[in-house]
């Protein structure tokens, strides 16, 4: 099943030296001597279509906290403008003959027991 949208995100990160810590002998573990601290990232949403809206470039601090939110509001923006499925004749056909759901493979008894594939989500 094709996923209308798919979201290619990267992160980089600032290696912030952190203060010596005493190792301990007695215990063979591996010493963190830096703080990985995300300073920028960059993101684009493309469509199952191909068509990539423009990427989003931020640098600044608390950047993942930043993502998180214009990721939000860009969802947000997506889901307002709902788009009806495309559904052919052989596609409606498969359906009512369909014995099982595709997806989670339960019995289908009646109409209501999964009206739809996209109610799983």
């Amino acid at each position: 099943m094709r996923v209308p949208y798919i979201i290619y995100t990267d992160f980089e990160a600032l290696n912030i030296p952190q203060k010596a810590v005493q190792a301990n002998q007695k215990k063979n573990y591996a010493q963190q001597i830096t703080n990985r601290v995300p300073c920028s990232y960059c993101y684009v949403m493309a469509r199952s279509d191909s068509v990539a809206n423009d990427f989003d470039l931020c640098r600044r601090e608390k950047a993942v906290e930043h993502f998180l939110l214009s990721l939000q509001a860009e969802l947000k923006d997506i889901l307002r403008k709902p788009v009806d499925m495309i559904v052919t004749g052989t596609d409606q056909k498969a359906f009512y003959e369909a014995a099982d759901c595709h997806i989670c493979g339960k019995a289908l008894v009646n109409d209501r027991d999964c009206p739809r594939p996209l109610s799983h989500y």
